[in-house]
């Protein structure tokens, strides 16, 4: 006795993609989101003598 099998395959779903303009744009945004932390963190950490006060 032979035993026939059935199999079903879907097809790939298209994958939206990103242009060369929004990921530079992306980039920018993080380089940009980055330096305001790091200049947030610079401020916290500085004492009062770095800060020019008296």
């Amino acid at each position: 006795m032979t035993r026939t099998y059935s199999q079903t395959v879907n097809t790939a779903v298209a994958v939206p993609t990103v242009g060369e303009w929004t990921l530079w744009g992306l980039t920018g945004l993080l380089l940009l989101g980055g330096a305001v932390v790091l200049a947030r963190r610079s401020r916290q950490s500085a004492g009062p003598d770095d800060l020019g006060a008296a």
